[in-house]
């Protein structure tokens, strides 16, 4: 990677091995962005995301401890890193927004709601080293395409995390290459 922080934030997710995790939204397409248009890579940016899915703890005291240990790794940075655990987005939301919404049911399924469509995008590094990504309007070009209606508020069960797979993979991978 050309940004040094999202080198960081990618190889904390994988050493954290957080459940379902993804380095995302503006921090990754702002990054490509700042690259293709030749902008320094870290230009602009104003926070880091990383995300994971863990519906076993929903305890903020959990959540927030992630975000005190990314932010640690990260403190000769400089950066704002916001840690959530998708899985308990549904507790907090209505508070904050002013609208319940259903618990996610992964975190494919969280990213496919971000408010911006050129932000609805996680990459992560695998224990192999393999990458993978998360991209809605991906899903929702291949949802098109089969007629269906794709509603970034409400994808169907179908755009979960195991509805992603690596370029290549065949329609019985699970994307981290088992049947």
């Amino acid at each position: 990677s050309q940004n040094p922080v999202a080198e960081v934030v990618l190889s904390l997710g994988a050493e954290l091995a957080l459940p379902g995790w993804y380095f995302g939204a503006g921090g990754v397409s702002q990054t490509v962005w700042n690259i293709r248009h030749g902008f320094e890579p870290a230009e602009g940016i104003k926070d880091y995301d990383l995300v994971y899915f863990d519906p076993t703890d929903l305890s903020e005291d959990s959540r927030r401890a992630v975000e005190d240990e990314v932010a640690a790794r990260l403190s000769s940075f400089d950066v704002v890193v916001d840690v959530h655990n998708e899985a308990r987005v549904h507790l907090w939301y209505e508070q904050r927004f002013g609208r319940r919404i259903d618990p996610y049911r992964s975190t494919g399924h969280a990213i496919a709601t971000w408010p911006t469509t050129a932000s609805c995008v996680g990459v992560r590094r695998d224990g192999d080293g393999s990458g993978r990504a998360c991209d809605h309007l991906r899903l929702q070009r291949a949802q098109q395409a089969d007629h269906h209606d794709l509603r970034p508020e409400r994808p169907s069960d179908a755009h979960g995390d195991a509805g992603l797979r690596r370029p290549g993979a065949s329609d019985g991978d699970d994307g981290r290459g088992r049947h």
